[in-house]
């Protein structure tokens, strides 16, 4: 008996308002979070020695189905940084206070289905003696398919470095320049963090997991 076949045709207008329905893309969000003070606390409890070089895994599809496990590899052309766990970890109060506000804004603005936070959420640290940099990519892909949102919480006065601009698709959002305020975008917007040309930035990092988007 042949096998059955499911009939291909043309979307409607109709079915591509209900798949995006389920994508729910507006611009990015931004909200106050945390004081200049906790900021300054934050980044002070920063172990001294925890510091690692940004590292990144290679892969495809195949490889995240297959269960292989990538080794991590140094890229300075695709992100140039340093980074640790967030001090206090999942149950930490820094980490509970991001992960209220950052699922708050989800359920005010975007209302994607989500179930928590990936861990660990981390710290980074971009250097402007290093011009330390993310090139343009998104956080949703092969090796990440459940990352719904993206957050980022700048913890450096923006006097004290220059560059390390967070851009959209080469469009820089000046928003996200302000001491303590969490930014919030969709994982699957092309974003960058511009080279840091003097000083120090600081800055919280974490993705926000859920069904795939399909």
């Amino acid at each position: 008996m042949p096998e059955a076949r499911t009939a291909v045709h043309a979307a409607t207008l109709g079915e591509v308002a209900e798949l995006r329905s389920n994508v729910r893309v507006v611009d990015v969000a931004t909200a106050p979070l945390l004081s200049i003070e906790a900021c300054d606390e934050l980044v002070a409890s920063c172990a001294t020695d925890g510091w690692k070089v940004a590292a990144r895994k290679g892969g495809t599809s195949a490889d995240a189905l297959s269960g292989v496990e990538l080794a991590p590899f140094v890229d300075p052309a695709t992100k140039s940084r340093l980074e640790q766990p967030l001090p206090g970890g999942a149950s930490g109060s820094f980490a509970e206070l991001i992960s209220t506000r950052v699922l708050a804004i989800n359920a005010e603005v975007y209302r994607f289905r989500v179930v928590g936070i990936e861990e660990p959420t981390r710290v980074m640290c971009y250097r402007g003696a290093y011009a330390d940099h993310a090139r343009e990519h998104v956080d949703l892909g092969p090796l990440h398919p459940l990352r719904k949102l993206a957050f980022s919480v700048l913890l450096t006065d923006p006097d004290t470095f220059d560059g390390g601009d967070l851009e959209f698709s080469g469009t820089t959002f000046d928003a996200a320049r302000v001491q303590g305020t969490v930014t919030v975008f969709p994982s699957f917007l092309p974003h960058r963090v511009t080279p840091v040309e003097r000083g120090v930035r600081h800055a919280v990092v974490g993705w926000v997991l859920g069904p795939t988007f399909v």
